[in-house]
């Protein structure tokens, strides 16, 4: 288990890939928020970054499924608001995220 929880290396590296929720490379996982663009990891991350800085954002991907793109206004409270139906599937249980950060 990776001790800490807030800063994620690189899978077999001491460099940084993610400190929570941020990214520090571009993923599938794009948000602008406080006049920035932003990467996450994954969804999940994606939604947290808007409250984390306190702002409005806008998290944009494609869907995992079949590639449409996905837009979702985030508030600054971590509110959610889509234009369509969309539905995020979490496989791994969050209590169980941690157990293989890389693979969740």
């Amino acid at each position: 288990m990776i001790e800490g929880r807030v800063f994620i290396p690189r899978q077999d590296s001491l460099e940084i890939l993610a400190y929570n929720p941020f990214c520090v490379e571009a993923t599938g996982f794009g948000v602008t928020a406080a006049g920035r663009s932003w990467s996450a990891i994954c969804a999940w991350d994606a939604l947290g970054i808007p409250p984390a800085l306190e702002v409005t954002g806008t998290v944009e991907a494609p869907c995992g499924d079949c590639a449409a793109p996905i837009r979702i206004e985030v508030g600054r409270g971590g509110r959610a608001v889509a234009n369509d139906e969309i539905v995020m599937q979490v496989a791994t249980p969050a209590r169980d995220f941690w157990k293989n950060i890389y693979l969740t």
